[in-house]
């Protein structure tokens, strides 16, 4: 287990492309959902995992995430994720000494680009870099249950 502390932001402009590192394409769903926790399948081309995310408190909480077999995953994609399916290409990069999570929505969510921090501590201090718009950390409408709706 760990505690997760993030930021995340609307992204405004193309300055983070030229400092990418790796690209990733996600395809999540939400198993269950309830308020202040909920359990999702992550499926990478090579891994897969489940993860629970416990309530917020402030900027962190808590998140149990276990590897699961790829087979398990696409299953519990196609049976248990109820349409809830959120795909994106996941772009890594480096800034301020942190490692920046870009997503670049496809699907229903196609259009919709956020970047992500994750800190070491709550309330950490960070530089932004210039391609960051408006936060939206624990804006509800940001959730992927609640953007889904929306799409």
């Amino acid at each position: 287990m760990k505690i997760e502390a993030k930021r995340k932001f609307l992204v405004s402009g193309q300055g983070w492309k030229a400092s990418v590192v790796k690209t990733i394409h996600l395809r999540d769903g939400l198993v269950m959902h309830m308020p202040g926790t909920k359990l999702r399948v992550r499926r990478e081309a090579e891994r897969a995992f489940l993860t629970l995310k416990g309530p917020r408190t402030g900027l962190s909480r808590r998140e149990f995430n276990y590897e699961i077999p790829l087979n398990d995953a696409d299953i519990l994609l196609a049976d248990h994720c109820e349409g809830l399916l959120v795909e994106r290409i996941r772009h890594l990069l480096h800034f301020g000494g942190l490692v920046w999570i870009v997503d670049v929505y496809e699907g229903a969510l196609e259009g919709v680009i956020t970047a992500e921090v994750e800190l070491d501590y709550p309330h950490q201090d960070i530089e932004l870099p210039g391609w960051v718009g408006t936060e939206v950390t624990g804006n509800p409408a940001y959730l992927h249950a609640n953007m889904l709706q929306q799409a």
